[in-house]
């Protein structure tokens, strides 16, 4: 948890639009938006080396309706769609979900070509993360490369992946 909120706080744009987002309902049901905003307001102006998450955490609440368990270790995968999801939930305007998803995240299309016709048939679908292969990359224009890059199916079609 710690770690991400360091890189998303350190993320000036994302931190920029949370303190632009008017909260409403600090105790209900903007609970959450108000504690992210609080801290990062503590992690820029404090005097302090450190602040501390815990009322943010309590206000995360997880799949099952109540508030995180944080002596459970968690996937960051998992603990960063959940905080997201809890997130954009708590924007009052439409205008402000879109704004949020443009900062962290895009449009998948997928992608599947036949070599023997010429049918093309795509999907897109949303993201707010994806999961790159580093083991044997170099680079990260090279681990984002072999994301898209396309692969042979059984029959003869290609399936690629594009954003």
């Amino acid at each position: 948890m710690n770690s991400l909120l360091n890189q998303l706080f350190m993320n000036i744009d994302f931190r920029s639009f949370l303190y632009g987002v008017e909260v409403g309902d600090p105790n209900g049901s903007q609970n959450l938006l108000h504690h992210v905003q609080f801290l990062f307001a503590r992690l820029q102006l404090g005097n302090e080396k450190a602040a501390l998450p815990q009322e943010l955490a309590n206000a995360i609440i997880d799949f099952e309706g109540l508030p995180i368990n944080v002596h459970i270790q968690m996937d960051v995968d998992e603990f960063f769609n959940l905080l997201f999801d809890r997130l954009e939930a708590q924007f009052s305007t439409i205008q402000e979900r879109t704004m949020f998803r443009k900062l962290y995240g895009g449009v998948l299309r997928h992608t599947i070509k036949s070599r023997e016709c010429s049918h093309v048939s795509s999907r897109d679908e949303d993201f707010a993360a994806i999961q790159c292969d580093v083991r044997g990359k170099n680079t990260l224009e090279e681990s984002l490369a072999s994301y898209v890059k396309g692969e042979m199916m059984d029959g003869g079609t290609l399936f690629s992946v594009l954003f």
